[in-house]
Order: C-alpha cells, then sequence, then structure tokens
C-alpha cells in the first residue's frame, strides 16, 4: 500500500475529499443510496489525528483545530459523519469530510463511542453518544433536538443502537450494562470484568459486548439474559462488530489478538482465531466489518490492519503517524456487512 507524503499533523475544517459512506439492508430499500464507490476509509486518533486512506492506498491527514484525544468516528449515508473525543469534542461533517463542523453541547465530558442507527435518512439520522460519569446524549433527527438521557453514573466505553435508533444498549468499565432510552438509562447486568465495547446485529436482533480478560457476553433478540461465551482466550478485547444477519462476530484486542464468532458456532463452544499477534504491549483499538467482506482494524503506535476476507486473514499497512489509532470507518459502496 502507497503512502502519500502529503500528510499533516491533525487539528479543524479543510481538506477537500471525495469520501463515500453507504449502509445497506439486505431485505429493504437502502434509504441512503451511495452514488460513489470510493472504498477509502478513514481513522481517529489521540491528539487529533485524523487520516483519509484512499482507494489507491494514499494517505492525507486533516488539519483539525483540535488536539483533543480522537476516540470514535462513524459515517452514515454518502456524505455524513461524525467523529467525538475527549473535552467535550464533536466534529460533524455534511459534505463527505471536505469540512467539519465543531458542536458545542455545553458539556464537559470525555466522549468514548457513538453509535449511528444505519436505516434512518441520512440527514435525520438517530445518533446516541456515551461517555464517562454517565454522560449520554441523543438526537434523533441528524443534531437538530439534542436530548440528554439521565440515570446512570457509570463510565460507558460502548453503545450500539438498532436499526430504528430509539433505543439504544451500553456498557461500561465497571461491567455494567445499560439500556437507554430518550427518557433515560436502565440497568441490565451487573459484572466483574470491565466492558469496553457493545455490536448489535442490524438484522438479527443479536447484541454481543466484550471486554476484559477475553470476556464476551451476547443476547438474542427477544431474550433477558446475557450468556458468556467461551473463547479460550485471556486477552482483553476492546472492539467488537456484528454482521447484520449475525453470521460472524470479529472481535479485536490486547496483543493483536483477533477473535471471529461464526454462526454456526452459536450453539457450541466457540473457538478464537488468533490471527494476527502484535506483541504484548501493542493492541488492536477499533475495527470495521464492511461490505464485500473488507475489515480494517488499527490500534498502538499507528498499526492498521486490512483484510478482505471479513478477517480471516491481515495485511499489515504503515502510515506516517505513530499515534495510538481508536476509531474506523470505510467509505465505499455497499456499506456495511
Amino acid at each position: 500500500m502507497r503512502v502519500s507524503s502529503k500528510f499533516w499533523p491533525v487539528a479543524m475544517i479543510l481538506l477537500c475529499a471525495s469520501l463515500a459512506c453507504g449502509s445497506s439492508k439486505d431485505d429493504d430499500p437502502d434509504p441512503n443510496p451511495n452514488p460513489n464507490p470510493d472504498p477509502s476509509f478513514w481513522l481517529v486518533g489521540d491528539e487529533g489525528t485524523m487520516v483519509r486512506v484512499d482507494s489507491f492506498g494514499e494517505a492525507s491527514g486533516y488539519p483539525l483545530e483540535t488536539d483533543a484525544d480522537l476516540r470514535a468516528i462513524i459515517c452514515h449515508g454518502a456524505r455524513t459523519a461524525w467523529v467525538v473525543g475527549d473535552a467535550g469534542t464533536l466534529l460533524h461533517s455534511l459534505d463527505a469530510g471536505a469540512s467539519w463542523i465543531a458542536i458545542n453541547l455545553d458539556l464537559d465530558v470525555d466522549w468514548r463511542a457513538l453509535a449511528v442507527a444505519e436505516y434512518t435518512l441520512e440527514g435525520a439520522e438517530a445518533l446516541w453518544l456515551v461517555g464517562e460519569h454517565g454522560a449520554v446524549v441523543h438526537t434523533p433527527d441528524g443534531g437538530g433536538t439534542w436530548l440528554t438521557v439521565p440515570g446512570a453514573s457509570v463510565n460507558f466505553t460502548g453503545v450500539a443502537t438498532r436499526a430504528e435508533g430509539d433505543a439504544a444498549i451500553a456498557v461500561a468499565d465497571d461491567g455494567t450494562i445499560w439500556a437507554l432510552q430518550a427518557d433515560g438509562a436502565t440497568l441490565l447486568r451487573t459484572g466483574d470484568d470491565s466492558l469496553r465495547a457493545v455490536a448489535m446485529a442490524a438484522h438479527n436482533g443479536l447484541t454481543v459486548a466484550v471486554g476484559d480478560g477475553g470476556t464476551m457476553l451476547r443476547r438474542r433478540a427477544g431474550e433477558d439474559a446475557w450468556e458468556a461465551v467461551e473463547l479460550g482466550t485471556s486477552r482483553d478485547l476492546f472492539a467488537v462488530q456484528v454482521a447484520a444477519d449475525a453470521s460472524l462476530t470479529l472481535a479485536v484486542g490486547e496483543a493483536g489478538v483477533v477473535v471471529r464468532v461464526h454462526a454456526k458456532q452459536l450453539e457450541q463452544v466457540e473457538q478464537v482465531e488468533q490471527v494476527e499477534q502484535l506483541g504484548p504491549n501493542l493492541g488492536l483499538r477499533a475495527v470495521h466489518l464492511g461490505a464485500n467482506h473488507r475489515a480494517q482494524a488499527v490500534g498502538d503506535a499507528g498499526t492498521v490492519l486490512l483484510s478482505t476476507d471479513a478477517g480471516s486473514s491481515w495485511s499489515a499497512t504503515s502510515l506516517p503517524t505513530s499515534a495510538t489509532l481508536r476509531g474506523v470507518d470505510d467509505f465505499q459502496l455497499g456499506g456495511h456487512l
């Protein structure tokens, strides 16, 4: 993969990009058709790092007027993207990344994660933000209205929402799991090991949470109980994605461990596929499972891994940054797997 020499340390508003991020649904028409099949992806990380890697492997940085650590990025439709980070950082693009707008919610909070409802209309998408000290904010209309959601005091680490976006599931570093609605947060489960991320299958209703010590918990649609999945690893897991039909769960974490769980294994003991080992002091902090079985995983010291077979095999690529990368999303026709 080639890397352009045009790379800037990162900081707000600027640069032109041809970014296309899509959402798709197997059974229903895509409400956010994507006219530009551009298989590029974006990364965000510490000290305001934002990098776009285009379909030719050329990397370019985005000068943003912030040096806050950026924790997550998500795109929706063909032109809309959101980024959250420390010190109340919330960035929004309406023009496929050509410019970024800083949104001030008057909340002094470190945001940790965000989730968008895949099948709500672009520009009016439902979005959930979670952060430290019980911070939860919800917009049902693409930022036209912002609702502060009360009811929790934990440090949230991850959030997922179903296709309609009217409710969400959040996890916290004390091992608790919460149901989120516009009128409040409700405790669903207590736990011992810290949870780091949660994902939901858009079509199937399966919800999967991961965390420290190789913890993986799942809850099927229509069920109340969360069951532990025995993975055979004690590595901390930092991020998880679930295919829309729940056929595959992909998680990454400490020392570059990659976990793949197939639907056919859901009724039996799963086995961990430790696809890539980076070393004991390096971890993968975020993963994205895109259309056409493309996947990206990012992490410590500027680590970027790419896959074209839904995480069965990976190739490393180098970027001109050693920042810890904490978020990734891709932009290509077809949206998410």
